[in-house]
């Protein structure tokens, strides 16, 4: 995330998607993987998507979790591969704020 703070992000790390979603109403975007201890990137975007204000969610995958069906069908604003490119994602986060 050293790509987003150069661009002059504040970037907020968390250990886990419950730690995520206490940040979710200060954020302007959400990156999360897929794959986190105890709450996976679907049970945070599932609670994203049922505040008020809609906040675009990027997940960061594997290629194996992509294949899921779950994924597949879960309502990310984008999904990046692991491992990241830090241009793809920088050109990412820039298109959805703008795009807010």
């Amino acid at each position: 995330m050293h790509v987003l703070r150069y661009y002059g992000a504040l970037v907020t790390t968390t250990a886990t998607a419950q730690e995520a979603f206490d940040f979710v109403d200060t954020a302007d975007i959400v990156l999360t993987d897929i794959r986190m201890p105890i709450h996976d990137g679907l049970w945070l975007l599932e609670r994203v998507r049922q505040r008020p204000r809609r906040i675009p969610v990027i997940a960061i995958s594997t290629y194996s979790d992509l294949d899921a069906p779950a994924l597949q069908h879960a309502d990310f604003d984008r999904v990046l591969r692991k491992p990241v490119d830090m241009q793809h994602l920088s050109d990412a986060v820039t298109a959805l704020l703008r795009d807010d």
